[in-house]
């Protein structure tokens, strides 16, 4: 039986979602390591992955990353 981790797994999968990021705690997981807390939290959202910033490899945050305009 599927477990939450699981189903919350599938379900960004299934809808092109690359993790779940938490703007109160500025964290964010991907399916690989979901939920490394240790818990699914009401204020945890399906987001995208963004670049990180030398500190961080990547962060997830709730919009997709704009492409660069091209010249």
């Amino acid at each position: 039986m599927p477990d939450v981790r699981d189903i919350v797994k599938e379900w960004l999968q299934q809808h092109g979602y690359d993790g779940l990021c938490n703007d109160n705690w500025e964290c964010g997981c991907t399916p690989k390591d979901l939920m490394p807390c240790g818990e699914a939290c009401d204020s945890c959202a399906a987001g995208y992955k963004w670049p990180g910033d030398g500190i961080v490899d990547f962060f997830i945050k709730p919009d997709k990353q704009e492409a660069p305009d091209a010249e």
